[in-house]
């Protein structure tokens, strides 16, 4: 499997019990205004599952919801080759909730940067772990 960078279908978190289990035992990094809540997983194959959520209490309008999880999304999809071959290479699975916790319009390169710095953070973690 050599990874692309698409965002496809099956890439996206939707299992409900997955999206509880990230809430009650998933660990946080802080890349602020981001937050990436992971959990690594047991599975057959490694992949990434990615769920991304702006929260309806900072962000009241669905229109501005949607257009910062649009930016969310391109910028995780442009960013995480060298996250997914990680996990390719030490045959692991995770389940990933990016959020963004500020209420303010972030510009996209702002978002860009955290996400980038966001997922080095979690590489470095993983590292750790193993």
């Amino acid at each position: 499997m050599h990874p692309t960078r698409k965002l496809e279908k099956k890439e996206l978190l939707t299992s409900k019990k997955s999206i509880q289990s990230l809430f009650d035992n998933g660990r946080i990094i802080k890349a602020y205004p981001l937050f990436i809540s992971f959990e690594v997983i047991t599975s057959e194959r490694p992949e990434i599952k990615v769920l991304f959520s702006v929260s309806k209490k900072r962000q009241k309008l669905a229109v501005r919801r949607n257009g910062i999880k649009r930016k969310l999304k391109e910028s995780y999809r442009l960013n995480k080759l060298s996250l997914l071959e990680f996990t390719l290479e030490e045959g692991l699975s995770l389940n990933l909730m990016i959020i963004q916790v500020t209420g303010d319009e972030v510009p996209y390169s702002t978002i860009e940067k955290k996400m980038i710095k966001g997922l080095t953070k979690l590489k470095e973690s993983l590292i750790k772990a193993n």
